[in-house]
């Protein structure tokens, strides 16, 4: 869901006040789009682009900030996007691990498969709540 690259969607003729929020806006979108992805059920690859997006998004904010937003109310969003990124960011975790987990087993380089296959049926289960 997220652009090869965010700046193929500029123009080269457009104003920067008009790029910034095409940036931004294009950002949102992939922010809404993922967030609702991962309400329909846990999916790794949405909320991997979810934060993603929103790094993105506070990296064009900070970027274009004096051009759209008071500092006061860019500092307040950066702020709540941070510990937003933060808060999802222990589920990521989960997720990388239990796809090593699943690689590792596919591999066959555990020795007591069994217990390893409960451990990742509990994550998953976790991850999933």
């Amino acid at each position: 869901m997220i652009p090869e690259d965010p700046i193929d969607q500029l123009h080269g003729h457009e104003p920067a006040r008009e790029a910034a929020w095409r940036l931004l806006a294009t950002q949102f979108r992939i922010i809404r789009d993922n967030a609702r992805a991962m309400r329909r059920g846990h999916d790794p690859e949405a909320l991997h682009d979810f934060r993603v997006a929103i790094r993105r998004f506070r990296a064009f904010l900070r970027l274009f900030a004096k051009e759209l937003v008071p500092d006061s109310d860019r500092i307040a969003l950066d702020r709540d996007l941070a510990a937003f990124t933060k808060l999802f960011g222990d589920l990521r975790d989960q997720d990388v691990w239990i796809i090593i987990l699943k690689h590792i087993m596919e591999q066959e380089k555990v020795a007591d498969a069994p217990h390893w296959r409960h451990y990742l049926g509990r994550q998953e289960q976790h991850a999933a709540d």
